[in-house]
């Protein structure tokens, strides 16, 4: 297993961090797939230094 940290971001200009999860995946794509559950907000998921993805809100739902 790979220790994993997800980023919840405020999506604006300072990019500022609002809060964190810890995932324990046996690699990116598990951890990317777990990530999905805080679909809708302004993530960052990183692995020590690594950022392994990023992802913003869909805005043509809103």
């Amino acid at each position: 297993m790979a220790y994993y940290r997800l980023y919840v971001r405020n999506g604006s200009a300072d990019g500022g961090i609002i809060a964190f999860e810890e995932i324990d995946a046996a690699d990116d794509h598990e951890a990317m797939r777990q990530a999905t559950r805080h679909q809708g907000k302004f993530l960052e998921l990183w692995q020590q230094a690594r950022r392994v993805a990023s992802f913003e809100p869909d805005r043509s739902q809103a």
